[in-house]
């Protein structure tokens, strides 16, 4: 440097190289300052490493070696550059995410941050480095690779640690959170201090999220958070492991954490069973289960908490109560998991297999698992059981009894209600005493049905006609036998959506005797062949399609009454009356065959045959007038009757008269169930009008109407005929 003058001179930053010249104290005379007198390094010349207030950027990082300073993740990607950490450095996530694919070495700390919201960066390799590792706030680091070989892994509140991959002694604290796997997954680390922390655990059908540490786990208190995974969820009965440190002192009990179900929605899980910790009773291990409320189920619990716990709920949600077991027992720790992955559900076709039921099953219970409200489980399993074919056998037995007493009402009065043809008059010119007479009838009938305790209400009718004939073999006797031909349905079932009908095809044989005047007995013996067809509406579950079948059916029935006619009036009476007592007894049985539901795939029932039965006695009165002539000529009358009848069906409140027993196709492992349907009941009161219109001398035409009051629900009847005599 030349000096001409006395001086002196301070150096600072900001010159054209980086420095400022300025003479303090200076006297004039000074000729010049030479700038190349000044000997200096360039400032501008980066230093070694990655040093603080020189961040890089993982897509141009302009060193791989940690000195203090922070790589900040600049754009979404993969980057496959490895580093060392040096003397230690930080990671910023700044809300990107990323994969870094490198290995970290070194001996320095490394801290991974997150200056923006969200993101997440993931370390793909096995990394050496022997430096500390901490997750800030905010950021969430997902090891797939391995940092087993850093000193320390520390999860500050807001931080997140994850993956498939292996960590050293792991450290959380309160708001810290650890979640294994990046689907459902395990993590492996040498230790664990949950410290207040919180696990975040994923389950699917029979596979969990897990934690794996080879050394001890202290401090384990905090919170698990359990969610369901992948549309999938976790199932009643099977024991999840959630830690596993065989090798750590002990460190669970029932009551170590605080379980926070809130990402399980499942209705059944939430209402039929009660969330239980540490339940193999090993302290080395953290497992949780979904237990049933009442020991047996959680379906059924599920139905009793909800106030449903009625006969044939219970009996259709056992069903799959005993799926849950045998899936719990059969793929358990995830074993059997061979074949073909089952939908979203978790399983396997091998563990479906191993459990005894279908792939197609699994998935309705699955569906059934997943529904998020009470209302819409109960609906559902309210609508698997074949309860209108229970139903239906109720008015099977209806129709056999409108049957025969249709007949029975017939039978010795063809005179009056067919047509009659006599036999050609005798040599002897006495008219013939053996007739022939030809009937027709029709009638209606239609009811409704009131469930009783859990049962549906619905609607049914009836309609029927005869075609018969009737030969007067003596004053006593007379013979009969009629062809009917009709239809029977039941519709608007209150719970299942379901409904039956039926044509029926029937032959009756019956007979007459009068020992007296006053006295007559009537017989019949009928037989009564069913067809139908059926459906039901599955609700929230299964493919969407109607179920239908076509079941079919026996009648059989035999029926004997009694009456005596009681004059009310003296005989010269203009038009006399008469009360008619009667007793009755009669037996009906409807035998549906077994038969097999089609359409909806996995829900569909095989049928088992049944029996129902009736065995009814009646008393009752009636009241009757000889014709009443509506006309001088008589060619024109009305012959009117009122009739009451107290009825008793002796096995009207036997179950098994009223039940069905049947099992799902699919599943066979489950078993069968028995489903009942609402009948009649016991006691019926019958009030039944009839009037017999004369329009000329040899045609008339005839009808009744009938009310009747029974223990389940109620009847209205009606019908009539055409006689003409030829």
């Amino acid at each position: 440097m030349n000096q001409s003058g006395s001086g002196s001179y301070s150096f600072a930053a900001n010159d054209l190289f980086g420095f400022q010249v300025e003479c303090v104290d200076c006297v004039s005379g000074i000729s010049s300052i030479t700038i190349s007198d000044f000997l200096f390094t360039p400032p501008f010349i980066p230093p070694s490493g990655i040093v603080s207030g020189n961040n890089a950027t993982a897509s141009n990082p302009y060193s791989t070696t940690f000195a203090g300073g922070t790589l900040l993740v600049d754009i979404p990607g993969i980057f496959p550059t490895s580093f060392n950490t040096g003397m230690g450095g930080t990671i910023d996530i700044n809300g990107l995410p990323s994969i870094f694919t490198g290995v970290f070495s070194g001996l320095g700390n490394l801290s991974f941050v997150n200056s923006s919201r969200g993101g997440f960066l993931v370390l793909g390799g096995a990394s050496t480095y022997t430096g500390s590792t901490t997750v800030g706030p905010g950021a969430n680091l997902i090891v797939n690779g391995s940092i087993a070989s850093s000193s320390g892994l520390d999860v500050t509140s807001g931080g997140l640690i994850g993956g498939n991959g292996s960590l050293p002694q792991t450290n959380l604290v309160a708001g810290a959170r650890i979640a294994p796997g990046t689907s459902i997954g395990q993590i492996t680390a040498s230790g664990l201090s949950l410290n207040g922390g919180t696990i975040e655990a994923e389950l699917q059908g029979p596979q969990t999220d897990r934690i794996n540490v080879t050394g001890n786990v202290t401090n384990f208190s905090g919170t698990v958070n359990l969610m369901a995974f992948g549309g999938g969820t976790p199932w009643p009965m099977m024991a999840y492991e959630i830690l596993s440190a065989p090798n750590s002192t002990a460190f669970a009990s029932f009551n170590s954490v605080t379980l926070n179900p809130s990402g399980v929605t499942s209705a059944l899980l939430q209402f039929g069973t009660t969330l239980t910790q540490e339940v193999d009773g090993n302290p080395r291990t953290f497992d949780i289960q979904w237990r049933p409320l009442n020991g047996l189920g959680a379906t059924t619990s599920a139905l009793q908490f909800l106030g449903k716990g009625y006969g044939n709920q219970l009996a259709a949600g056992g069903v799959f109560d005993r799926v849950f077991l045998s899936l719990a027992s059969n793929a358990a720790n995830n074993t059997n998991n061979t074949g073909a992955v089952i939908g979203t559900t978790g399983f396997t076709t091998g563990q479906a297999a191993a459990a005894g039921i279908s792939p197609d099953f699994l998935s309705a219970t699955n569906q059934l698992l997943s529904l998020t409200t009470g209302s819409t489980l109960i609906a559902a399993v309210s609508s698997l059981s074949p309860e209108p074919y229970a139903a239906f056998q109720s008015v099977g037995l209806n129709t056999l009894k409108r049957q025969r007493e249709l007949l029975l009402g017939q039978a010795g009065n063809c005179s009056t209600t067919g047509w009659v043809v006599k036999a050609p008059a005798r040599k002897d010119d006495k008219p013939s005493r053996h007739p022939f007479c030809f009937f027709a009838q029709g009638a209606n009938a239609t009811s409704s049905i009131n469930g009783q305790n859990g049962l549906s209400s619905y609607n049914a009718g009836i309609f029927s006609t005869f075609y018969g004939v009737e030969y007067q073999a003596g004053p006593q006797w007379t013979l009969g036998a009629a062809y009917g031909y009709g239809s029977s349905y039941m519709n608007n079932m209150a719970l299942s959506n379901g409904h039956v009908t039926a044509n029926v095809n029937s032959v009756s044989l019956f007979g007459v005797y009068k020992p007296s005047p006053a006295w007559t007995l009537r017989g019949l013996f009928g037989y009564g062949s069913f067809n139908g067809n059926g459906s039901r509406t599955l609700s929230f579950i299964g493919n969407g399609s109607a179920i239908t079948a076509n079941p079919s059916a026996d009648g059989f029935t035999l029926a004997l009454n009694a009456d005596v006619l009681i004059p009310l009036s003296k005989s010269t009476a203009r038009t006399p009356f008469y009360l008619k007592p009667l007793l009755g007894i009669a037996w009906g049985s409807y035998q549906q065959g077994s038969f097999h539901e089609s359409n909806s795939g996995a829900l569909n029932l095989n049928v088992q045959r049944h029996a129902a039965n009736s065995l009814l006695g009646t008393v009752g009165v009636e009241l009757v007038t000889a014709p009443i002539p509506l006309n001088s000529s008589n060619t024109i009358s009305i012959t009117p009757r009122l009739a009451i009848a107290y009825q008793v069906d002796a096995l009207g409140g036997n179950t098994e008269n009223k039940s069905l027993t049947s099992s799902f196709v699919q599943a066979p492992a489950a078993g069968s169930f028995t489903t009942q349907g609402e009948n009649r009941g016991t006691n019926t009161l019958t009030v039944d009008a009839g009037v017999d219109l004369k329009l000329a001398k040899n045609a008339s035409i005839y009808a009744n109407l009938g009310y009747e009051f029974f223990s389940n629900g109620s009847q209205f009847t009606y019908g009539g005929g055409l006689k003409v005599k030829f």
